[in-house]
């Protein structure tokens, strides 16, 4: 199919058997947009198929959202959207849109960014949001990012999950320094001991510290890293926010951690695209995978 037979198929009254006839394809700067045609086309669905977003300099086609409400017609919506796919794909000119993801600092540094350095030539440009869990999570539930990977203390709620696996968590603290620190067996045996907090960003940080004791709050995943390394304190946290190698230097207490039920999961609204849905199952199977090899 050439542009033009792409081109008549906008302006067609007939009803394509293969559901081109509701899209047209619009030549703009080298690159297609996607948009619904007139409602004669499509009139059993009594709305606009798609709205149009901009997206890094290329069009994104979503489905409206009252569309999306037409139990009925979902399929066709599905099988439709796919049939847009394929038309920009013949085009040749298209551009892939991005795939916006975000991920709590610890688990993009360990097991995202190395993953995402292995594209492919099928995978979608990617966009990366690293930051704290409830960043994440916000970002995702207003609509700003297709998924996001966190490190959550129960189930995330008003989102749809994938469970990815547990979070480990330990009080640590540099061996060289902090080697007492094993033989702790209650919070109280270490409660003068210099802390590093690193507290969740809707809690209170100014009073976490005694007014006569000295400390650490830090909200940068790094910075918590180095403090711990340069022998500072101690601090209850993720242990892969550190890598192997600097694990080997730290001393774990005997104590619990505040929060031993942490997992990681992949979070994602109602409204993800279809091609982001696929990329997101297709990375949790490959991270999945990694861990299991590497146990």
């Amino acid at each position: 199919m050439n542009r033009r037979e792409m081109s008549a198929i906008g302006k067609s009254d007939v009803p394509s058997p293969h559901l081109y006839a509701c899209v047209q394809v619009v030549l703009s700067k080298g690159a297609p947009s996607v948009l619904a045609v007139s409602r004669k086309q499509c009139e059993f669905f009594q709305e606009p198929l798609f709205v149009r977003r901009e997206v890094g300099g290329s069009t994104d086609a979503l489905i409206a959202p009252k569309a999306r409400e037409r139990k009925p017609e979902w399929k066709s919506l599905v099988v439709l959207e796919v049939m847009v796919g394929r038309v920009m794909d013949e085009l040749g000119t298209a551009k892939k849109v991005a795939v916006r993801m975000g991920s709590v600092f610890h688990f993009a540094n360990r097991h995202l960014l190395p993953e995402l350095a292995k594209p492919t030539p099928e995978s979608p440009p990617t966009q990366l949001f690293i930051g704290l869990s409830l960043d994440v999570f916000e970002a995702v539930r207003a609509g700003h990012l297709d998924f996001g990977f966190v490190s959550w203390t129960s189930r995330p709620k008003g989102v749809k999950f994938i469970e990815v696996w547990r979070d480990p968590v330990g009080i640590v603290g540099l061996r060289t320094k902090f080697a007492h620190i094993r033989k702790a067996r209650t919070m109280a045996d270490l409660k003068d001991e210099p802390w590093i907090h690193f507290p969740k960003p809707q809690y209170e940080w100014h009073d976490l510290i005694e007014p006569d004791r000295g400390g650490f709050i830090v909200r940068d995943s790094q910075s918590t890293v180095n403090l711990v390394l340069g022998g500072h304190g101690i601090i209850d946290i993720q242990l892969e926010a550190f890598t192997a190698e600097e694990r080997k230097l730290l001393v774990e207490a005997s104590v619990p951690s505040s929060h031993p039920e942490i997992t990681i999961y992949a979070i994602y609204t109602g409204d993800i695209r279809s091609g982001a849905a696929q990329f997101m199952e297709s990375l949790v199977e490959k991270l999945k995978r990694n861990s299991r090899a590497r146990k």
